[in-house]
């Protein structure tokens, strides 16, 4: 961003840009890199606030607005409902969930999302049609995330993208554009704003796609007339971009030559790369290339062709901007991105319930002009300044005015009842779950946990004992979950894949469960392969 804008200041990096106080977590594999505070226009200077929990989010959010809620008949969690104060954005390659065998990795994959509270997730390479969208929003049965896919080409083996949204953003959403196979676009709709989040997937030598995706973003940004529709709108370009545009410090080992022209161009056109504005000379890697024996441990090349690109809104504030690792999750070559936007100035329902606290006109310097919104009373005491007086109050009449029309947004986008469309005969009809699906949700859960011990060492000092009784009556009950014939031609030794209950939660006992997590999986792959292979 421009300096006039933004400005940023980075603390723990070298001259040579890489990172100074980079922490990896041993377990996790997850980059940490200290966030710099990020700063709007010297009239509004916004300052980041770290680990904030929801409620202390919207209380500074209306201290710095001076704003009051006024709305008394809402409780609490209706509130936070209500408020649009951050937007949690991820991005990853999943390496394909079209087979039986691999959609287990979309279940771990919602997991971590549910997990890190991501409101929306771009999927590349997924290998799914849009038209198989309805069954697998049934499998996966998330009251929390819906999934809307993209086309598929039939011709390619990689191809695919997909948005998992969280349904209180679902409230907000009210179209979709499939372009092509590689970009879909999710538009949401708010109080005059709208987001538009473009989940594209550039593979490596498909030149068209990256024209189509400039000439759309072209189209998009130019033919949308801020006075004539009455919306700003803020676009998201996230994904897997297969390019980079500094392939000094982007790449490892880094080259000489000069970045994507694809990157480039979408610079020209006003984006910005979030983890270039927040951390301008730091080596941060998504991609990792191995040798053919996937000797995971010694890997050929690095990159960051995984990356996160969004227009610039004075109100939309870079927050943060990580890289954590897929092991255990999707085991893809691809890392998950994650970046953290703070739109609470941005979006305008954020006002809907408040009024100004009390606001004292700083221009009349003897006496004061006090707004008493709630009940609707102006009481002006005019000064000597009689020239101003009209314009003074255009400004209040605009602002009452403006507070009217939000109203009758609610109104019409919230209040008004919505038709449900069901669907015809009974695809509706709730199916439910084989012995094989409860014990890879099991699976899942069980890797689940692991990640989150290994995440935080104070994740179980936390815990009570009722906790852990209830974790260790849950390992008592997957310990039986493989005592079925059907498995018996797929398990060596039955002891191999139970879990211990005993020295629960130590580095023994962890490390014992990971290895009985890998090997469970590899017992659900090779059932599910068997069944497949029995139906044809």
């Amino acid at each position: 961003m421009s300096d006039e804008r933004s400005q940023q200041q980075q603390k723990g990096y070298k001259a040579g840009g890489k990172a100074e106080n980079e922490n990896i977590h041993p377990e996790t594999n997850e980059s940490t890199v200290e966030k710099g505070n990020f700063r709007k226009n010297q009239d509004n200077i916004e300052k980041v606030v770290d680990s904030l929990t929801s409620e202390e989010s919207i209380n500074v959010f209306l201290t710095r607005q001076r704003l009051r809620f006024v709305k008394g008949n809402l409780n609490k969690q209706e509130m936070k409902d209500s408020m649009f104060l951050e937007l949690n954005i991820a991005a990853h390659n999943i390496d394909g969930i079209a087979s039986v065998l691999s959609i287990q990795k979309l279940h771990n994959l919602l997991e971590f999302i549910n997990e890190n509270s991501i409101d929306i997730m771009a999927i590349s390479e997924t290998n799914i049609d849009y038209q198989q969208e309805y069954y697998i929003n049934q499998d996966i049965k998330s009251k929390v995330y819906s999934i809307i896919f993209s086309e598929r080409d039939q011709k390619t083996k990689g191809s695919g993208t997909a948005l998992v949204i969280h349904n209180r953003w679902m409230k907000h959403y009210y179209s979709v554009v499939r372009i092509s196979p590689y970009i879909i676009i999710a538009k949401f709709l708010f109080v005059q704003r709208e987001i538009w989040v473009w989940s594209i997937y550039a593979t490596s030598n498909d030149q068209d796609m990256r024209k189509s995706l400039i000439n759309e973003l072209k189209i998009a940004m130019e033919g949308h007339n801020r006075s004539v529709h009455n919306t700003i709108v803020l676009h998201i370009v996230l994904g897997d971009f297969n390019d980079t545009i500094n392939n000094k410090i982007d790449r490892s080992p880094s080259t000489g030559q000069p970045g994507s022209q694809f990157l480039i161009q979408l610079s020209q056109l006003g984006l910005y790369d979030m983890c270039r504005v927040l951390y301008p000379d730091a080596e941060l890697f998504t991609h990792e290339k191995w040798d053919k024996n996937k000797n995971k441990s010694a890997s050929i090349s690095k990159s960051r062709i995984d990356q996160i690109w969004i227009t610039h809104e004075p109100d939309v504030i870079p927050v943060e901007f990580l890289v954590h690792s897929s092991q255990m999750i999707t085991n893809s070559h691809h890392s998950i991105i994650l970046t953290t936007l703070n739109i609470s100035g941005f979006i305008r329902n954020n006002f809907w319930y408040c009024v100004p606290d009390q606001l004292q006109d700083p221009d009349l310097h003897q006496d004061k002009h006090i707004v008493d919104i709630k009940g609707v009373n102006y009481k002006i005491q005019l000064g000597d300044e009689k020239s101003t007086d009209g314009k003074e109050i255009k400004h209040r009449f605009n602002e009452l005015w403006d507070n009217i029309i939000s109203v009758i947004s609610i109104a019409m986008n919230i209040e008004l009842p919505i038709k449900l469309v069901k669907y015809p005969g009974n695809r509706n009809t709730r199916h439910k779950l084989t012995f094989a699906d409860k014990i890879m949700r099991h699976i899942t859960k069980l890797g689940s946990l692991i990640r989150k011990i290994c995440k935080d060492q104070d994740f179980i000092a936390a815990k009570d004992a009722h906790w852990i009784d209830y974790w260790l009556n849950r390992f008592n009950k997957y310990n039986d979950d493989y005592k079925r014939k059907e498995y018996d031609k797929f398990i060596d030794k039955y002891e191999k894949i139970i879990i211990p209950t005993h020295s629960l939660f130590s580095d023994t006992w962890i490390n014992i469960v990971k290895d009985v997590v890998k090997k469970r999986v590899k017992i659900d792959k090779n059932y599910l392969q068997a069944q497949r292979l029995s139906k044809i």
